[in-house]
């Protein structure tokens, strides 16, 4: 009796630390997400024949989404990481100060790639359960494309520095696996976008996302 009831105390020992031990994992990871994504509403600064004359405008962004990949290592609840991401949207309005601009906003677009370096601390909030927060800087090529603007379209791209905040919950599997929900609050200097005698300059670009992804550890 006193060997069964031994056992029984040592499986569930065992048991509990691998529970426990799930939820703190160490060394390199690779991650993927995808979900949501928002702009915030901007105003853009138009000048044609270098400068000469200039229009002020307004954008406001439908709902988009947005894909992300990581790469990390993990020691001691502390993550250091890199992080491609891509967000999409589409105009919702484009308006000067006396009227809409265009009828066919549904086919203007601002999408954009990052490239961010992360920091992030994961606190423990039970045997599964984990609250990421963190933050990164970066840079991120913000592409502009309005295929109904004059002949041709207007395209552009612009290179520009960026800076993010990250908060996540965590819930940790056995054999290396974390499912994760994150939110991201991305900052990013106003990009200029340019054609023939047109120049947009935009305020600096917000972005807020809301994604689900998996995280495996090796």
């Amino acid at each position: 009796m006193k060997a069964k009831g031994l056992l029984l105390a040592t499986a569930a020992t065992v048991s509990l630390g691998g529970v426990a031990q799930a939820a703190s994992f160490q060394g390199w990871y690779v991650g993927l997400e995808g979900g949501a994504n928002w702009v915030q509403g901007l105003h853009v600064l138009e000048t044609r024949n270098a400068g000469a004359t200039k229009f002020q405008e307004h954008m406001s962004f439908d709902t988009g989404w947005a894909l992300l990949g990581t790469v990390g290592f993990e020691w001691d609840q502390w993550r250091f990481e890199g992080e491609v991401g891509y967000r999409y949207n589409n105009v919702d309005t484009f308006v000067f100060s006396g009227g809409p601009v265009t009828s066919d906003t549904g086919s203007i677009n601002l999408s954009e790639l990052t490239l961010m370096a992360n920091v992030l601390y994961d606190i423990p909030l039970g045997r599964r359960f984990s609250l990421s927060v963190g933050a990164g800087i970066g840079v991120d090529r913000a592409s502009f494309d309005w295929p109904g603007f004059g002949g041709g379209g207007f395209r552009d791209e612009s290179w520009r520095f960026a800076e993010q905040g990250i908060v996540g919950l965590n819930y940790a599997f056995d054999g290396g696996c974390e499912a994760f929900i994150d939110y991201r609050y991305l900052h990013v200097d106003g990009p200029t976008f340019s054609h023939g005698v047109y120049e947009l300059d935009f305020d600096s670009l917000d972005k807020q996302s809301a994604t689900i992804g998996l995280r495996y550890h090796f």
